[in-house]
Order: structure tokens, then C-alpha cells, then sequence
């Protein structure tokens, strides 16, 4: 009988565990850049593999959405390891501290038939301290690239309630588009995303010039390689 008990107990605490990890708790610790995939991903010890994370530089403020395809030991030296592409986009050094938030991820939403009214989909991982910084009246920043390839022609992001749209550009038909868009609601709201869409570069800033800044960086124009779109995205943020 105590034998059992004690089984009992183990479960319990594994599941308060588990539940602790991913049930939106946030956490805090060191990075690492050693991943070798191309665009915004992270390794991480439980986070589901295809979730996205929201990893937040502490330092600065700024974050991005990754999406979990590997795993790392669990290790009190570091909570996870990142792409160069979200290592270079946060500005990340070996001592930055990044805080880390489970989020569902944009790409599996589907979009909505007529019969179903579009859901505004907001982000409920902040905690009253994150809100604080994320004001209300303070405008969120979107960028969004979107790879389209395995899309049907002409599909576009779609919902876009309680978000201004300020840039779109799409290749062609079945390319990549970029987009930029601000919310004023409490948290990122984020629009509906194509059926079969693959999400390529997607971060949040309270900064304008944040994402200038990224527009200028390698990162950037290797996903964004037509002159235009570059060119009337630095007219945009100037």
C-alpha cells in the first residue's frame, strides 16, 4: 500500500511538473546559437515540438515567435537553444538573459468557413507584469513573413479585425509575403494565416525602428530578396 502510494505521489508531482512547463508559465535563463535551421526556430527540453514559443530578449524588451523542432537536455546552464536567425534578430549575446512563453502556434489556425464567424485570436500568455510593459494604448508592432508556396494562388492573410494593416507585399501568386501591422489591444492579435502556409519570420515590438533595423540586416534579405519590397519598406519606417 505505501509502495503504491508513493507511485501515486510520483505521477502527481511528474504531472504538476509537466503542467508548470507548458500550461503558460514563462521561463528565464540563458540561450544558446547552435541550431543550423534556416529561419526562426528553437530547441527546447519539454515544449511541444511545433509549438511556438515567444522568447523575449530581457535586456531590451524586444521579442520574436519561434516554432520547437528540437529537443536539448534539460540544464540549469541554459532553457534553450536558438537559430541564429532569432539569436541575430534579439540582438542576443552568452550572457542575455531571454524569458521564454508557451503560445499556441499561428500556423495551425485554420481559416474560418462561412458558416463559422473568424475568431480574433489574442495572445494569453502575459502575466500582469508583461501587461504593464505591453500597454494597451501602446501600439504592437507586426512583421510578418509568410511562405506561400504550398498555398492556393491568390491565398492572403485574412481577419484582420482590430489590426491596421500598414504594409503587404506579395511576390507573386504562390511566393512569399511580407507584411507589416500594428494592434492597440491588450496583446498581440494576430490574423488568420492561409491553409498549408509556412511562417518564415514573426516577431512582435512596441519599436518602429526595430524593425528597420531588421529590414537592413542579412537575415532579412535572405528571405526578402526583391528590391521593391525592401525599398518601400524603408520608405515606410522612416
Amino acid at each position: 500500500m505505501k509502495r503504491l502510494n508513493l507511485v501515486l505521489f510520483g505521477l502527481f508531482l511528474l504531472n504538476f511538473c509537466v503542467f508548470a512547463q507548458i500550461g503558460g508559465t514563462t521561463q528565464r535563463g540563458r540561450a544558446t546559437q547552435e541550431m543550423t535551421s534556416e529561419g526562426f526556430f528553437a530547441a527546447h527540453s519539454s515544449f511541444p515540438l511545433g509549438s511556438s514559443i515567444r522568447v523575449v530578449n530581457t535586456t531590451t524588451g524586444q521579442e520574436v515567435y519561434a516554432v520547437v523542432s528540437g529537443r536539448i537536455p534539460a540544464s540549469p546552464n541554459r532553457v534553450v537553444d536558438l537559430s541564429k536567425d532569432v539569436w541575430d534578430t534579439l540582438g542576443l549575446n552568452e550572457r542575455t538573459v531571454v524569458m521564454l512563453g508557451y503560445a499556441p502556434p499561428p500556423a495551425a489556425r485554420q481559416t474560418p468557413t462561412a458558416s463559422e464567424p473568424a475568431p480574433v485570436t489574442e495572445s494569453r500568455e502575459y502575466n500582469s507584469q508583461e501587461i504593464d510593459r505591453l500597454k494597451p494604448t501602446q501600439p504592437l508592432y507586426h512583421l510578418l513573413i509568410l511562405d506561400r508556396r504550398n498555398c492556393e494562388e491568390d491565398s492572403d492573410i485574412s481577419d484582420m479585425r482590430n489590426i491596421k494593416l500598414m504594409y503587404k507585399f506579395a511576390h507573386n501568386k504562390k511566393g512569399y509575403l511580407v507584411a507589416v501591422f500594428v494592434s492597440t489591444t491588450e496583446g498581440p492579435v494576430f490574423p488568420v494565416m492561409p491553409d498549408r502556409s509556412r511562417i518564415l519570420v514573426n516577431f512582435i515590438t512596441t519599436d518602429l525602428a526595430f524593425i528597420k533595423d531588421y529590414t537592413n540586416s542579412p537575415s532579412f534579405k535572405r528571405f526578402v530578396t526583391n528590391k521593391r519590397a525592401i525599398s518601400e519598406l524603408q520608405v515606410l519606417l522612416k
